[in-house]
């Protein structure tokens, strides 16, 4: 709304008027899910995930959250809606489920994950 201008005497006042208006944010979804992949040991994977909210993730490996290391390479684009891990030279140890956790802030928690397979060279 514009600002409305009354005078009371010789002073001038502006009465601006507002309203609160409040917007509910549709929950964050998973756009590419993380897929399924088999590779042979001592290969670099990269598992990708893409999401339609920026949103703040964490990995795992079975139970174990991975940060970002000379083996494990976390990346987000410029968007924060792009999240990558790459593995470096993936050993047999990694056959495992990775899973994404995603913070959705009042809607909790989603989770995402995908089995890689490591074969014998």
């Amino acid at each position: 709304m514009a600002p409305t201008s009354h005078s009371i005497s010789d002073k001038q006042y502006i009465v601006i008027i507002t309203h609160s208006v409040y917007f509910t944010e549709a929950p964050c979804e998973i756009k590419t899910p993380l897929k399924d992949l088999e590779t042979m040991e001592g290969e670099t994977i990269t598992l990708v995930l893409e999401i339609t909210k920026p949103r703040s993730v964490k990995w795992f490996r079975g139970k174990d959250e991975i940060g970002d290391s000379d083996h494990f390479k976390i990346d987000v684009d410029s968007t924060s809606l792009r999240h990558t891990i790459t593995v470096k030279d993936i050993t047999l140890e990694e056959s495992t489920t990775f899973t994404v956790k995603i913070d959705d802030l009042e809607y909790g928690i989603i989770d995402a994950s995908c089995n890689v397979n490591v074969i014998r060279m």
